[in-house]
């Protein structure tokens, strides 16, 4: 039977990490490194004379602040064992705790797996200390794949187990994103329409509509109000908004001065709508259409100016 000096060595061993970087709660397989065994144990446990011994988990005070939750697992315990699951360090504060205590002399051996979730990313090792010389390192191994340790303790000697954080850098900040593109350029406005159409007639894509001439009224129906004197508009207004739901304006004949020549395409109204007041005509814009013309347009008008419908300007 092995038994325990009453002199007081101190037998270390570390586990390190395999350059690994942990995650809070992460996992590192890790490697085990000897420890420097001491000679065979000569007999000297006496029951009821061996002090009571823990198993004590520190966080190194060098490592970085936050919260350490250290929790046990696979425990061999016998009777009137104490257990403290997890033990929870703050650091900055009190940089350590007690897992696990034996009150009385016992040749059974408490096995605890201790596994540390870290407040910080980066590597880990820790270092484990008997309180008495044995011939079996008491922190055994590392656990492959969590931040642990494996540490033995029975009513004969206890065992430290101090872990160690490295936290790693802080990553670069990503890259700004990059500036959203420019606006596309604003479309071009409509051309303020010349001419005016009555809404009642034909006026779809591909429709033939009479926009100027002497006939001009008798070509062009409007679904609404038609003042007398209408008979005296030719179809060219001399003011007009460029968008649906303006007004236009004009006055009598070729008094409105239309210009001689017009290019291609042009933009004409759809009115419902006539008003006259004195020499003053008007009215309403319900739709602008794209015309192309046939070429007999003159400002005389006795020259008709018609044309087919490409496309509806507006509405869109």
């Amino acid at each position: 039977m092995r038994s325990w000096s009453k002199a007081t060595r101190i037998s270390r061993f570390t586990l390190f990490a395999a350059a690994a970087v942990v995650a809070v709660g992460a996992c590192a397989d890790s490697v085990t490194r000897p420890s420097t065994l001491a000679g065979a144990d000569s007999p000297s446990l006496v029951p009821g004379v061996a002090t009571p011994k823990t198993i004590e988990v520190c966080v190194a005070l060098a490592a970085p602040a936050g919260v350490y939750t250290i929790g046990l697992s696979a425990i061999t315990s016998v009777a009137g064992d104490a257990i403290t699951d997890p033990v929870v360090i703050t650091l900055p504060g009190t940089q350590c705790g007690i897992a696990f205590f034996r009150a009385g002399a016992n040749l059974s051996t408490a096995q605890v797996t201790l596994t540390a979730s870290t407040p910080a990313a980066g590597t880990f090792s820790y270092t484990c200390v008997d309180d008495v010389v044995v011939g079996d390192p008491l922190c055994i191994s590392g656990t492959a794949g969590v931040n642990g340790a494996v540490a033995q303790a029975n009513g004969a000697h206890g065992t430290t187990v101090t872990f160690h954080f490295v936290a790693a850098p802080h990553p670069p900040p990503p890259p700004p994103p990059p500036p959203p593109p420019p606006p596309p350029p604003p479309s071009p406005g409509i051309p303020t329409p010349l001419f005016v159409i009555g809404d009642v007639e034909p006026h779809g894509v591909g429709a033939t509509v009479n926009f100027w001439g002497a006939q001009w009224s008798k070509n062009n129906f409007m679904s609404g109000f038609v003042a007398n004197g209408v008979a005296s508009f030719k179809g060219y207004a001399s003011s007009a908004d460029n968008f649906c739901g303006g007004t236009w304006s004009s006055r009598p004949g070729n008094s409105s001065s239309p210009p001689s020549a017009i290019g291609q395409p042009i933009t004409i109204i759809v009115t419902s709508t006539v008003t006259k007041n004195g020499p003053n005509i008007g009215g309403n814009i319900v739709q602008i259409l794209w015309v192309k013309h046939d070429g007999n347009y003159d400002n005389n008008p006795g020259h008709a100016g018609n044309g087919v419908v490409l496309s509806v300007a507006c509405p869109p």
